[in-house]
């Protein structure tokens, strides 16, 4: 006894016609025979039962890995917010740090050791800036940082206020430059 859809079409003619929709109702082709639900399409042997299965699980596979992805993201996010609360507490130590030596750098400035340092680059320069070798000197440069506190004379210049700032820009600017290397 052969088998025919109720609605004439089985989706093995042409799976890309999409008027072919998995096989549901049957009728028997013999006149007189009940019309039956099958588990089976005879043409195509599409298995009704495990399609609806094979759905649902394809149902719950894309449930957990929606879930999946979305513990993926929630994850991320807490990663990035830890590295921005890191980056933050870097910021603020780097600030810390930086305040904490100007106000060791001011205190200095203010000693009576600096100040006779100060006195002496000044009168070794006899007063007259050894940057442009014109203007009065009223300031002494740093050359270098790195014996600061217990800076040798050959570290220090006289040197006027513009000549300070321009050397000031310079040096800051080369540091920043050997910082990136």
């Amino acid at each position: 006894m052969g088998y025919k859809t109720l609605d004439g079409f089985c989706h093995a003619d042409d799976p890309s016609d999409s008027r072919y929709t998995a096989c549901r109702l049957y009728k028997p082709i013999n006149p007189g025979s009940p019309v039956t639900n099958i588990v089976n399409c005879p043409n195509c042997k599409y298995d009704v039962d495990k399609h609806k299965i094979d759905q649902q699980e394809n149902q719950d596979q894309l449930g957990r890995l929606l879930s999946l992805e979305q513990e993926r993201a929630r994850l991320r996010v807490d990663e990035l917010r830890k590295k921005g609360e890191e980056q933050q507490l870097k910021i603020r130590n780097i600030a810390e740090e930086a305040k904490a030596w100007w106000d060791k750098y001011d205190v200095y400035l203010k000693s009576e050791k600096w100040q006779l340092k100060r006195n002496k680059v000044l009168e070794r320069a006899k007063r007259l800036c050894e940057a442009c070798g014109e203007a009065w000197a009223t300031q002494v440069h740093h050359v270098t940082y790195q014996h600061l506190f217990d800076e040798p004379l050959f570290d220090l210049r006289a040197v006027c206020v513009p000549c300070h700032d321009r050397l000031t820009v310079t040096d800051r600017a080369r540091r920043a430059d050997s910082e990136k290397d």
